[in-house]
């Protein structure tokens, strides 16, 4: 059997953290209080550090 060409467009881990922002920014649209808002924001600068980390270290 032939392998698949297929290439990944969106990791799992990426897919999970859209589904959360758009969730969160739901909520702020709703006019949820700032510290729901906040929260998501201080994820998405831990995971764009934990991203930046693994791209120069590997």
């Amino acid at each position: 059997m032939a392998k698949s060409k297929v290439k990944e467009i969106i990791s799992l881990e990426e897919l999970a953290w859209l589904v959360i922002g758009l969730a969160f920014g739901y909520l702020a649209g709703l006019g949820a209080p700032i510290f729901i808002v906040a929260i998501p924001i201080a994820a998405l600068l831990v995971w764009i550090i934990s991203y930046f980390r693994r791209k120069t270290l590997w």
